[in-house]
């Protein structure tokens, strides 16, 4: 049974929201309260999975309440249910929030939100490694690239386009401004899929408030042996980026999807930052396993911690409130099968291909390959066009 704490100054509208709420008084054990103290009070005497604060109260703010949620109960998910916010706060949230929700919520928003969020953190069979990822107020970023955006950031004359280009390189930066510009505060009529676009809704202000006021972007400390890794991994990204776009046409997939799929590519691989920030010896070791017969990365991860990247993103990705598919593919990229699902083309379908070529290109024969679900692959009719891919990169490499 899920536990929910709600939070809001408001009397009328706790009630409210406890009238919405009664259908899941089966499925949910959930407490009401009217100030930030009487929650941190009640927390720290019962626990609670999920947390949803209002953002403005007398006394301690959301953001305040938050803040102190994370640091004391850093594997409770935390979400901010507000009707307004200026831009500041909502800049200041992105840190000690998971998501954002717009007041007034509909019942099935909520439910869906608070439920998808709880269900990924049962993937991440380490405790403590859940705890870190519920704690990440922003994913560390490749220094060289961190350090080219400020000098970017510190001319007057540059362009939000500029800036954008830099943001993409970078996985970490990438999942953060989609993950402010897909937010409820903004509102978009359609999702954004492509960081430089984010970039640019967000402009310029608001990506150097984001980067030198409010921090969500912070350089790797301390990386050494594992920055050659971290920069192949988001050259890596990139790569898979721009060709599962490609792979999700030649699908038949429509443009949206195909934005979608370029999206999911760029950030299936997140979760080995988590690795990297976290647990840096155990990616050094399975690096390390240059056997001819080793088994993929991801399995060796597993082995070592109980979960791999692509749970750890997952859950990650799914925190932060994206797209149900680009969550999918973080936790399925490698092995499609395991969805759970009819086999359909899709953009896991798309990624998967194109991470699996990417993949061969750059270390053809190593651990670090990503093989085909040719099983999959039958079941939604691509295994032609895998040929034919890998006939034209033959092609290209001779």
């Amino acid at each position: 049974m899920i536990s929910a704490l709600f939070v809001d100054d408001e009397p009328l509208l706790l009630s409210g929201l406890r009238r919405m709420l009664r259908p899941m008084r089966d499925e949910w054990r959930m407490s009401f309260v009217e100030s930030a103290d009487a929650a941190v009070e009640l927390m720290a005497n019962e626990p609670f999975d999920v947390v949803v604060s209002d953002i403005r109260m007398p006394g301690r703010s959301g953001v305040d309440f938050l803040a102190e949620v994370a640091e004391r109960w850093p594997d409770t998910v935390r979400i901010i249910l507000s009707g307004e916010a200026d831009l500041d706060t909502a800049c200041r949230s992105v840190r000690v929030s998971h998501q954002f929700l717009s007041k007034p919520c509909d019942l099935d928003g909520l439910r869906d939100t608070i439920m998808r969020a709880c269900k990924l953190k049962s993937a991440i069979a380490d405790p403590q490694l859940a705890q870190f990822v519920g704690a990440l107020q922003f994913l560390p970023c490749i220094p060289r690239v961190y350090e080219e955006l400020v000098t970017l950031l510190d001319d007057a004359s540059c362009s939000a386009e500029a800036v954008g280009a830099v943001i993409h390189r970078d996985i970490s930066m990438a999942a953060s401004v989609l993950r402010l510009v897909n937010s409820a505060y903004f509102s978009l009529p359609r999702l954004i899929t492509h960081a430089g676009e984010a970039a640019r809704l967000l402009g310029f202000d608001l990506i150097k408030t984001l980067v030198l006021g409010v921090g969500i972007f912070r350089q790797f400390e301390d990386l050494h042996e594992l920055d050659p890794h971290v920069s192949a991994l988001c050259m890596h990204s990139v790569a898979v980026a721009a060709l599962s776009r490609s792979v999700a046409a030649r699908l038949g997939l429509n443009k949206a999807e195909c934005e979608l799929a370029g999206m999911a590519g760029m950030l299936h691989d997140v979760g080995e930052l988590v690795l990297a920030s976290n647990h840096p010896e155990v990616l050094l070791r399975a690096l390390s396993n240059t056997r001819d017969d080793a088994p993929p990365l991801w399995q060796l991860e597993r082995d070592a911690l109980g979960s791999s990247h692509c749970e750890i993103g997952a859950y990650l990705l799914g925190l932060w409130g994206l797209h149900d598919a680009v969550v999918e593919t973080a936790a399925f990229h490698h092995t499609p099968s395991a969805s759970g699902r009819a086999p359909q083309a899709e953009v896991l379908t798309a990624v998967h291909i194109a991470n699996h070529f990417v993949a061969e290109a750059e270390r053809p024969g190593s651990h670090m390959r990503s093989p085909l679900d040719s099983g999959y692959l039958e079941a939604v009719g691509a295994t032609a066009l895998v040929a034919e891919l890998a006939s034209e990169l033959t092609k290209r490499t001779h």
